[in-house]
């Protein structure tokens, strides 16, 4: 086990990335349009997508809001899940040394990378929420948070699963396909005002966590 401010990766061909699925989060199917009945649908949804994708021995970087419940419940959810779990911290999580007692591997407020990509070697840096501060000190930029608001603005590119066909993806395929899946255009230049518009909605969900997510 292994829990940090940062680390720094590698990035291979059999490596998945994932964010905001949100495990046990009724209000967040209405919230983010999800095609789910009820968090238990959801939940056991989430779970097939997820190990028919991921092999047991594959690493999986979730970058963030990973469950609402239950200590127990999150125990539950991680036990069933293929993959060496690696967590990126988000904003919802518990902290990251309760979050390893779970069941992750390892976590991480924050992580760089390198992965090579058409050629190149490229720097990565992955945080749930976008750093639109410092985002262009890299060639990509990982993310979470934003849910379904945008696949891709410049180099930030969200791995969330509700514009990932609910299922972890590999770094490669979702590289690939950033730009084809890009519903709304954002200019760079107004990130900073996506991801501050979606505090309120963040303050909506916490508050129906606990008055109805009991």
């Amino acid at each position: 086990m292994t829990i940090g401010d940062t680390a720094h990766f590698e990035i291979g061909p059999d490596d998945w990335f994932t964010s905001d699925p949100h495990f046990g989060h009724t209000n967040v199917i209405a919230y983010c349009g999800r095609p789910f009945c009820c968090k238990h649908s959801m939940n056991e949804s989430l779970i097939q997508s997820w190990n028919h994708a991921v092999k047991p021995s594959e690493r999986v970087f979730v970058l963030g809001d990973f469950f609402f419940g239950s200590p127990g419940f999150a125990k539950r959810i991680i036990s069933r899940l293929n993959g060496h779990l690696i967590l990126i911290k988000g904003n919802h999580d518990r902290g990251r040394t309760k979050m390893v007692e779970y069941g992750f591997k390892e976590a991480y407020t924050s992580a760089t990378a390198i992965f090579e990509y058409e050629g190149k070697q490229r720097n990565i840096f992955m945080r749930h929420i976008p750093d639109y501060d410092h985002h262009d000190n890299y060639d990509i930029h990982l993310c979470g948070h934003v849910h379904e608001k945008f696949t891709k603005v410049g180099n930030v590119i969200n791995v969330g699963t509700d514009v990932w066909d609910y299922s972890p993806q590999k770094l490669k395929f979702i590289l690939d396909n950033a730009d084809k899946k890009q519903a709304t255009n954002y200019a760079p230049a107004a990130l900073k005002d996506v991801v501050e518009a979606k505090v309120e909605r963040d303050d909506k969900l916490i508050k129906d966590m606990y008055e109805r997510d009991k």
